[in-house]
């Protein structure tokens, strides 16, 4: 009987320690071009995806290109993406 018990505990311990919450970020990399040019220079761009938005400040931009995390300051909400057809990414420099 002890050794059932300490199966069913060591199964819950193992189940808590290793489970992992749903990212509410997403990875974005784009292109900035200003009059056909690729921009280099630091600027703020504002995203927005439906009732959400975050504005990143000073992102690196070389030849026209940056990276960024979307939802890294303001996590993006899970329930954002339920019964939606049709869903957009706003990128406002």
């Amino acid at each position: 009987m002890k050794k059932v018990i300490f199966t069913i505990l060591a199964v819950l311990v193992f189940c808590v320690l290793f489970s992992q919450e749903i990212p509410q970020k997403i990875s974005y990399q784009g292109k900035l071009l200003e009059n056909g040019i690729p921009v280099t220079s630091t600027v703020d761009i504002e995203f927005a995806i439906g009732s959400w938005f975050e504005k990143h400040y000073g992102v690196e931009v070389n030849d026209g290109l940056y990276s960024v995390v979307l939802g890294e300051m303001t996590p993006i909400p899970i329930d954002l993406f339920n019964n939606i057809i049709n869903l957009t990414l706003q990128v406002i420099c």
